[in-house]
């Protein structure tokens, strides 16, 4: 008995050099991300404030825009039903609702 488990050991590490590196890899894109940019009639709108809010799900993440006027939020869940509010100082709030958030 004492034979075999070098035997064992040798042929484990084997499979393992033989079997593919890319077979390994359990890793992949499970979340995706919204972009966009903030303008108006004279240009980008600086520091304006991005909410991304499922309802559903209460989660919730916010963001400013760049003074390009251009935001970008990652990490977020795929999903249906997100709304986007945009807020900034001197002008109206604006929603958007039905946002659907895919891989």
């Amino acid at each position: 008995m004492q034979n075999f488990r070098p035997l064992i050991g040798v042929a484990a590490v084997l499979a393992f050099l033989v079997i593919p590196v890319t077979s390994l890899s359990a890793q992949g894109v499970t979340t995706g991300g919204v972009t966009g940019t903030i303008t108006d009639a004279t240009g980008p709108v600086e520091s304006a404030q991005i909410l991304v809010r499922n309802p559903r799900t209460g989660y919730s993440v916010a963001t400013a825009t760049r003074s390009s006027g251009l935001y970008t939020i990652q990490g977020i869940s795929p999903n249906s039903g997100y709304i986007i509010t945009v807020r900034r100082i001197g002008y109206a709030p604006m929603t958007r609702d039905g946002i659907v958030i895919t891989l």
